[in-house]
């Protein structure tokens, strides 16, 4: 256990001190992931994004996935009787909530390259046991 997101950040860190010289960036899922990736991010000395995804939801029941989208890609699971139109129409809205959430958190900033880098992604939602 962990006594904040800060302190699990620090732990995590000290386990993936292995890629510190590597080019690397650190992704972070809002909004737990981010005080935790800060810490991993800090003490890599990597640079540090989020990583935005949304899923799309059904027409009939919008808890029931049919797809996720980012700021530059989706991924869609087709599915009878819900239209390009929808879809399209649905992923305009989730990309409109993902750029305010990106300008939110990174200001001006532009996304981070990723290419031939090693990719952390932290969530809050995994937990870690340190021995």
């Amino acid at each position: 256990m962990f006594f904040d997101r800060i302190h699990a950040g620090e732990l995590l860190a000290a386990e993936l001190k292995k890629y510190k010289n590597d080019p690397g960036v650190v992704l972070a899922v809002p909004r737990g992931g981010v005080p935790i990736a800060y810490m991993v991010a800090k003490k890599l000395d990597w640079p540090l994004d989020l990583l935005l995804t949304k899923k799309i939801g059904h027409p009939l029941n919008g808890e029931y996935a049919i797809g996720s989208v980012s700021l530059t890609d989706r991924l869609i699971t087709p599915h009878e009787g819900v239209s390009q139109t929808y879809i399209d129409r649905e992923t305009e809205k989730i990309r409109l909530r993902l750029r305010e959430m990106y300008k939110k958190f990174m200001g001006d900033k532009e996304p981070v390259s990723i290419k031939n880098k090693t990719v952390i992604v932290i969530d809050d939602g995994m937990r870690l046991a340190i021995r």
